[in-house]
């Protein structure tokens, strides 16, 4: 089985004329890639995660991008996400948040967006909510865009409302599983 192990104690350079570092370490073991205070610094965007990938997945991250233009030179705005994941191949367990501000992509933009999403194993319930105004696709103006799910398999729940250019809508279906047999 192949093994690889990759330390990076220091990394510095430019990307397109903006600072950049790294460090951290990478292992590649059998069914198996585990990542230790792996970080990046670009200009004054910082990423940074921790754990493991495989059958058995644990993984931490916090992103702060307040200059996604320094990384892609079409896309502009700020960018803040923080959470973890579990996955043992039969529940997950995520508590993770994505925040979001002035996004501009070529004929696409969102003024405002934010994620919250929490799902718990041991009680195997979810919450997740999506905000979103000032949102652009080409010729289409959504002012706003919010979704919000919450529940379990036996009992759930999901909102929608869109208001846009072409019109409103809004969905509010509850549902429920039971296994029976």
């Amino acid at each position: 089985s192949p093994r690889c192990s990759l330390i990076l104690t220091s990394l510095q350079g430019t990307l397109r004329t903006a600072p950049m570092s790294a460090s951290g370490s990478v292992q590649c073991i059998p069914g198996k890639w585990v990542f230790k205070d792996v970080e990046a610094q670009i200009a004054k965007n910082h990423i940074q995660f921790d754990g493991h990938l495989g059958r058995k997945t644990r993984f931490d991250w916090n992103v702060s991008a307040p200059e996604l233009d320094t990384l892609w030179p079409e896309l502009s705005g700020a960018l803040d996400s923080r959470g973890s994941l579990e996955l043992d191949g039969v529940n997950p367990v995520a508590r993770f948040g994505l925040h979001a501000a002035d996004l501009h992509y070529r004929n696409y933009a969102i003024a405002t967006l934010d994620t919250e999403v929490a799902m718990n194993n041991a009680t195997q319930t979810g919450d997740a909510s999506f905000k979103a105004s000032g949102i652009v696709i080409d010729d289409v103006d959504i002012t706003q865009l919010t979704a919000h799910a919450n529940g379990s398999l036996r009992a759930h729940s999901l909102q929608l409302k869109l208001d846009s250019s072409l019109g409103k809508a809004a969905f509010t279906p509850e549902g429920n599983f039971a296994n029976d047999t």
